[in-house]
């Protein structure tokens, strides 16, 4: 069964296209720089949707990091520590966004080099 979905700039959060697709092919819309989540949003959407869509975004960037906590990955405990910085900034977003009318309007933490 296919599902649509809407594909996201990661950088300034602006609503790039919607495809539709199945579900186990969604990820091969999106190119370097883009997140893609379930569902048609846009840009003028009630302020709950808008966080729906922040929260999906907020949780695809955390799974796509996660492999840098493990204890086997290959980065330096000063730059684990620089993604688990980041990751707390992911997981504070909904909080420190809670009147956002706009994902466009959503300040997104830099991902470390």
């Amino acid at each position: 069964m296919t599902k649509q979905y809407t594909v996201i700039n990661t950088s300034t959060n602006a609503v790039l296209r919607h495809v539709t697709c199945l579900e186990s092919d969604k990820e091969h819309n999106c190119a370097v720089g883009e997140t893609i989540v379930e569902g048609i949003l846009e840009p003028e959407q009630a302020t709950d949707s808008v966080m729906d869509v922040l929260r999906a975004v907020r949780d695809d960037l955390l799974a796509s990091c996660d492999w840098t906590q493990v204890a086997d990955s290959p980065l330096t405990e000063s730059q684990r520590a620089e993604w688990a910085t980041y990751r707390t900034a992911l997981r504070d977003l909904p909080s420190s966004n809670s009147s956002t009318t706009s994902i466009e309007d959503v300040t997104w933490p830099s991902e470390p080099s």
